[in-house]
């Protein structure tokens, strides 16, 4: 089979949905190439999860977007079979289908309301044009995948889509060593929070952030909480600013925007809890991670994460701050408790993976 994938190399749960991805997509099917998106980065074959790929996987040159939508819409044409990541880019796969017959599988990897998703007056409208216009014409024309029930439950009415979970960053902890903690300004004796994420709405870095500061009043020892935000987020600027001007424990809060696989698998080795009460994470990567880890969990009773988490972290409400703070107090105080989350973590982290999902791809690639 001769496939056509176009995404995005860059950081982020897409970025590793697709490296991860295509290693185990290779060896099933006779070439590959990839189509990056105009936000990919500018040299995608030199980003850090771009290594160890299969040799017949091949990669276009990053172009901008007009530019690459004409690109696409004519080399689209040399594969058996299309697959995207996302409607807004996915007119090339669209007219190939309806000019040539070429099928074409579109993973639906973020849906929700635009009020939903951000504050941003941007953003919003950056959604509502997804979501309206380009979201039903790939589902009309194309073979849907969700990354969860959840997320597939935001789909149009009309869509019947199957559900192929993500694999995880097993590579994250298999091919790097942890970093000295003093070069981030952390000790190992620490009570430690982390978050990892961009600070967009919806992923509800406020939660966490509200919730340590009222669990710093409930805990008689020290608690810091580590932001690992990388770029920022439709948020980051208003958190950014409370952080700086109002927090009154802004000296116990480290927030790191240069993250690489080796920061990372240093926070969450080092990280006591894992604080993540998203309430429209359409999937959660993240929570792979943290059980790979064996970080305990929080997470809110929104989006995909009780699906995805299922009896593997405490589960909050969504929004609720109170929640969020006796439930970091809970797992920092109680050894049993969190050594119970951790065994539940790693045995749930084993019901997902990369080659699982390459799998399921594949047969639906053959079958459409």
């Amino acid at each position: 089979m001769n496939l056509g994938f176009q995404s995005t190399i860059d950081y982020g749960g897409v970025g590793r949905f697709t490296t991860e991805l295509l290693k185990e997509l290779g060896p099933l099917c006779e070439e590959i190439t990839v189509y990056p998106t105009p936000i990919s980065v500018d040299d995608p074959t030199s980003h850090q999860w771009w290594t160890d790929m299969p040799s017949n996987i091949k990669i276009a040159e990053k172009k901008g977007l007009v530019p690459s939508l004409i690109r696409d819409s004519f080399r689209f044409g040399d594969h058996d079979v299309i697959h995207i990541n996302y409607a807004s880019y996915g007119s090339p796969a669209i007219v190939n289908k309806l000019a040539r017959d070429i099928p074409f599988v579109f993973t639906h990897h973020y849906g929700g309301t635009p009020t939903e998703m951000s504050s941003s007056i941007k953003h919003k409208f950056e959604y509502l044009v997804e979501q309206s216009i380009f979201l039903p014409l790939v589902c009309r024309t194309g073979h849907v995948v969700s990354v969860s029930e959840y997320n597939a439950g935001r789909l149009p009415k009309y869509v019947n889509a199957d559900v192929i979970y993500h694999g995880g960053s097993s590579n994250l902890f298999e091919q790097t060593s942890p970093k000295n903690l003093d070069s981030i300004g952390l000790s190992s004796d620490e009570n430690i929070i982390l978050f990892t994420g961009k600070l967009h709405g919806f992923k509800d870095g406020w939660t966490t952030i509200k919730g340590f500061e009222k669990a710093n009043k409930m805990f008689s020892e020290e608690i810091k909480l580590v932001l690992a935000t990388g770029s920022g987020g439709y948020d980051a600027e208003s958190i950014h600013e409370y952080l700086e001007t109002e927090s009154v424990f802004d000296d116990q809060i480290v927030l790191i925007k240069d993250i690489d696989d080796v920061t990372l698998h240093t926070l969450y080795e080092v990280a006591d809890v894992f604080a993540f009460p998203s309430y429209a994470e359409s999937f959660g990567l993240v929570f792979l991670e943290a059980m790979e880890a064996g970080t305990p969990i929080i997470h809110s009773d929104g989006g995909a994460a009780p699906e995805i988490v299922s009896d593997a972290g405490i589960e909050i409400e969504a929004k609720n701050t109170q929640e969020c703070a006796e439930a970091i107090v809970d797992l920092i105080d109680n050894e049993e408790l969190n050594q119970e989350l951790k065994k539940r973590g790693y045995e749930r982290r084993e019901e997902f993976s990369w080659k699982k999902a390459a799998n399921k791809y594949y047969k639906i690639y053959n079958n459409i």
